[in-house]
């Protein structure tokens, strides 16, 4: 297992950190792009699955978090297995790890 920072809006020193299995290393950036296809998939057909959106001004819009994330690798890669996990939230950018930037 390998541990990857997830950084958001570029704010390095709130970071989450997810451990992945070191094959799923090799394919993240796939993995994070079919994701995001995904996601925007749903909002145009207007289905996003509680956990991937955000409610502001009565409508619905796409929102990724960490645990959106893990959620939908588990799911489309692990049968639904609690493979990929977090293993700390809100922290700074550790520079040993590699990073998915959202």
């Amino acid at each position: 297992m390998k541990y990857v920072n997830i950084v958001y809006d570029d704010e390095y020193n709130d970071c989450d950190i997810i451990s992945v299995p070191d094959d799923l290393l090799c394919d993240l950036e796939n993995q994070t792009d079919a994701l995001y296809e995904w996601l925007q998939e749903n909002y145009r057909n207007g289905t996003l699955p509680e956990g991937y959106y955000s409610i502001i001004n009565d409508k619905k819009y796409p929102a990724l978090e960490t645990y959106g994330i893990i959620n939908w690798l588990n799911n489309n890669l692990y049968d639904g297995k609690p493979v990929v996990t977090i293993i700390k939230e809100h922290v700074d950018f550790c520079d040993e790890y590699p990073k998915i930037k959202l």
